[in-house]
């Protein structure tokens, strides 16, 4: 409860309204982190610290704003396209908050605990994935066990500087954007906003953001349009339609535990669905059977909040899909456009 009170005093501090006392305690430890960042930087380009390269192509997909700004949908969607077009991917991640010590590829008897939520995400829809602290290490051993794969999606790896990437994708929240515009723990950025101008792409952008200093035009900037693919009940194996959720004598809550839960429930009622209720858990959460409301005709969840749910087997529960899709096919172009590049032709 405490961990949850804290997270809200510094969400709202971060993206609402600035918390005097807060920021004066704050400033100078965002300020260590400030020189921890840039000295980090310095050993990699002067090589002190090591980068390692794959022997195909890496695409990383970021933020540099702590919580979610949606990565995973993005990442599916962009493994899902080039594995429509005969490329075989597999993703890379650390599995936040598993218990596996050491790089594990991810199957069907995985748990969330042994592997995080997303990384079953992934698998649930036929991505090769494999989680690890070492990136570079995690990669090899997806590498080695699947010599097909082509190219390797690092999910959350912006920050990874080990491992050398061809493309950078950054990750905006659009209407958070980048919160207070300080670094951690003052704000929620990871990164200066400076980092804005070194990726390949970014998906997400205001349109402010073209007219500002941060415009970069080698940058491709792209906007996500989010949709429903399916509202399921795997209890009782049957799909729901909108329209049907939408009848005023139905009696619905919704629960998450992900980074920003406020997104989750705007989805919903932009789309029709009325709630009399919504719960929301520290991101990566790992359910109790009594947290789950029982008040209600249908609870509505994630695909990430589903798989930690699924071993309860609750009649009530109701999983929204969603998937994305770009305004323009610029970024899946320039993705697969890297196996052409004489580094990795063969």
């Amino acid at each position: 409860m405490f961990k949850r009170y804290l997270s809200k005093v510094f969400e709202d501090h971060w993206y609402k309204k600035n918390n005097l006392f807060l920021g004066l305690v704050l400033l100078p430890f965002s300020l260590i982190y400030s020189l921890i960042i840039f000295f980090r930087l310095k050993l990699y380009d002067y090589r002190v610290l090591k980068k390692y390269k794959l022997p195909v192509p890496v695409v990383v997909v970021g933020n540099i704003t702590v919580g979610g700004t949606g990565k995973t949908p993005i990442t599916k969607h962009i493994a899902e396209q080039l594995m429509k077009s005969g490329i075989s991917v597999g993703v890379v991640m650390r599995g936040y908050k598993s218990e596996r010590a050491k790089s594990t590829i991810v199957n069907n008897s995985h748990t969330s605990i042994d592997v995080g939520d997303e990384a079953l995400i992934y698998r649930n829809s036929k991505i090769i994935v494999a989680v690890g602290k070492n990136r570079y290490v995690t990669a090899k051993l997806l590498l080695k066990e699947y010599p097909d794969i082509k190219l390797i999606i690092l999910d959350d790896g912006l920050q990874h500087y080990k491992l050398i990437r061809d493309y950078e994708i950054l990750i905006l929240d659009k209407y958070r954007f980048l919160g207070n515009n300080f670094l951690i723990p003052m704000g929620p950025m990871r990164e200066t906003k400076n980092r804005l101008k070194m990726v390949d792409a970014v998906v997400n952008h205001r349109d402010n953001l073209v007219n500002s200093t941060l415009y970069n035009n080698k940058i491709i900037y792209l906007d996500q349009n989010i949709y429903v693919k399916k509202i399921f009940s795997h209890y009782l194996k049957k799909e729901f339609t909108i329209p049907e959720l939408s009848e005023e004598n139905i009696n619905l809550g919704a629960l998450c535990a992900i980074g920003n839960p406020d997104q989750f429930f705007s989805f919903l009622t932009n789309i029709g669905i009325k709630l009399k209720g919504k719960y929301s858990f520290l991101d990566h959460y790992q359910y109790k059977y009594h947290d789950i409301p029982t008040n209600y005709d249908y609870i509505l969840v994630t695909e990430k909040d589903y798989v930690k749910l699924v071993n309860f087997d609750l009649k009530n529960i109701l999983v929204v899909y969603i998937d994305c899709k770009f305004n323009d096919n610029v970024l899946i172009e320039q993705v697969m456009a890297l196996l052409n590049s004489d580094s990795y032709r063969k």
